[in-house]
């Protein structure tokens, strides 16, 4: 590829991951709750299973990739709107378990019912084939960040 060309090439390909990251499915919201309070909500319920004790908020942080005080402030907001709740660890009195109550449950249905809903309608414009090429270029993306990540370790 020229030279000129592969500028033109590598500069709209930065500014397509710009445009996306901006969009980070904010249109996409259940009720009160903002995207990344959805995602600790999945979060819970995924790394969680059926362990009905809950995880610690360094655990959440963990899986979420973010700073504890972060999950704390979310969680904060969480609680208060009552999707989450904290229960004492049975093993370790000085920790704090989070789960999520009926209202995070239900609100987990919907955000997956949004969710899956804007990823048919991706397939329906897209069509089976192109979607199935998208998933896989995605998925190359996400294998030559994680190389990149590992060679500045």
């Amino acid at each position: 590829m020229e030279d000129s060309n592969l500028k033109v090439t590598t500069q709209k390909l930065m500014e397509a991951f710009i445009k996306l990251k901006r969009y980070h499915f904010r249109g996409h919201q259940v009720g009160d709750l903002k995207h990344t309070e959805i995602f600790i909500l999945f979060c819970i319920k995924k790394c969680n299973g059926s362990d009905e004790e809950g995880l610690k908020i360094s655990e959440i942080s963990s899986h979420m990739r973010v700073s504890n005080p972060t999950t704390t402030q979310a969680i904060n907001k969480l609680e208060e709107r009552g999707y989450v709740k904290r229960s004492i660890d049975k093993e370790d009195r000085r920790a704090v378990r989070i789960v999520l109550t009926q209202k995070g449950e239900e609100a987990i249905i919907d955000a997956n019912k949004n969710f899956t809903g804007f990823f048919d309608g991706l397939v329906s414009r897209l069509g089976q084939e192109r979607s199935c090429q998208l998933t896989e270029i995605i998925n190359e993306v996400i294998e030559y960040m994680n190389d990149n990540n590992n060679k500045r370790s």
